[in-house]
């Protein structure tokens, strides 16, 4: 597989918008029980991923959404672009604010000239041909986003804003191509370490987490993006994330120290990731170098409960290759395999990308996404220490 189709994933701006807001939904939207089962609840982040298409047309197009010109009897005509076509979610848009959620420049702008703009005096699209200011107001709706953009150069904020999600896309492409590069063929595990404090006992707490988090979210809308929020004051079972990253370190250090278990490992992907009702959590992509074809989820489930035993028994796991649904990017894949690394690129890339388009809030500095040490046989010298520096910046 050629490097330049590998990297094709990693340069794309707009990776997957859809994906990584299905993940987001997953973390945001459903609390689990420990054996797997699935609630909804909160306020659903999908809109989310429109409001910003919505944006990238207003910063990076000209159009309007409405050309209106008059007949000689002075009876107005339009004429729609793509931007006309949001016109019935700028309401929802103006209420996408979420406890815990950070937002990009852009959406902070939106929200601040849409809270003090006429267009949030319409409900919907005014249909009335006798109410045909909606069209108009639309369009100066639009022309006063883009004209505080170019006052406060919002692309510029944009690209400072994207730029460490870009570098953990280009990491990682690199990284993996590098890894195959070496190894032949390799055994992936993937799992999810998670924890019991954050585990749901079944739909009666689902049900006063839900209200929990509709609250949370109704204070957020109230206070605007840019305000700060007491986020502690939730009585929810959320792992905070020097928890995680604690427990983190403590298991990858104990590597050195378990070969039965780590031995063959070759490299490693780590995910910081985020639940609205269990708060912060790990998912973990482990390579091991594999001459031959090894019991991926029996090596996995062993893993697994290292993780348990590693934080006293507040940790439990799901595997990714567990149970009837065997996931496709787990197990042997080699060097050759033409669908397999392709797929499992495009999924680990939906976590470095997390942060691309919102984030969760977190203490300055903190590290979310992590890959282990390049191997050094697969990069000339020069190669290897770039790839280090850009994996420490």
């Amino acid at each position: 597989m050629k490097k330049e189709g590998i990297n094709r994933v990693a340069r794309d701006g707009q990776f997957d918008l859809g994906g990584i807001f299905k993940n987001l939904e997953r973390n945001m939207g459903i609390a689990y029980t420990l054996e797997g089962k699935g609630y909804r609840l909160g306020s659903s982040v999908k809109l989310l991923a429109s409001q910003i298409q919505f944006m990238k047309l207003v910063i990076e197009t000209g159009q309007l959404p409405y050309e209106i010109k008059r007949d000689i009897q002075g009876k107005a005509r339009f004429s729609r672009s793509k931007l006309a076509g949001y016109a019935d979610l700028l309401p929802a848009f103006g209420r996408l604010l979420f406890d815990s959620l950070v937002l990009p420049p852009d959406l902070i702008l939106f929200h601040r000239i849409f809270s003090q703009h006429a267009i949030g005096q319409f409900s919907y699209a005014v249909k009335n041909p006798l109410e045909q200011s909606f069209e108009a107001t639309f369009n100066d709706f639009v022309l006063n986003l883009r004209a505080e953009g170019k006052r406060i150069d919002i692309k510029r904020q944009m690209h400072g804003w994207q730029r460490n999600a870009v570098e953990n896309a280009k990491r990682l492409a690199s990284y993996l191509d590098a890894l195959h590069q070496r190894y032949a063929r390799l055994n992936v595990i993937r799992l999810d370490l998670l924890y019991r404090q954050a585990a749901c006992q079944g739909s009666e707490e689902a049900k006063q987490w839900d209200q929990k988090l509709q609250a949370l979210h109704a204070r957020a809308r109230d206070a605007g993006p840019q305000e700060p929020i007491d986020d502690l004051a939730h009585d929810l079972p959320r792992v905070d994330i020097i928890t995680a990253t604690q427990d983190w370190r403590h298991l990858k250090d104990n590597m050195r120290g378990k070969p039965s278990l780590f031995r063959d490992m070759v490299g490693y992907v780590c995910s910081i990731d985020f639940s609205a009702t269990g708060g912060h959590y790990l998912h973990v992509m482990l390579a091991f170098e594999s001459p031959w074809i090894t019991p991926q989820e029996w090596l996995g489930d062993l893993i697994g409960q290292y993780w348990v035993e590693v934080t006293g028994g507040r940790g439990y796991f799901r595997n990714y290759a567990q149970g009837g649904h065997k996931h496709a990017t787990t197990g042997l894949i080699e060097f050759d395999d033409l669908e397999k690394r392709p797929r499992l690129l495009s999924e680990l890339m939906l976590l470095a990308r997390k942060d691309q388009f919102v984030r969760v809030a977190v203490p300055p500095k903190s590290k979310t996404f992590m890959t282990g040490r390049f191997p050094m046989s697969s990069f000339s010298e020069s190669e290897w220490r770039r790839a280090e520096d850009l994996a420490s910046s």
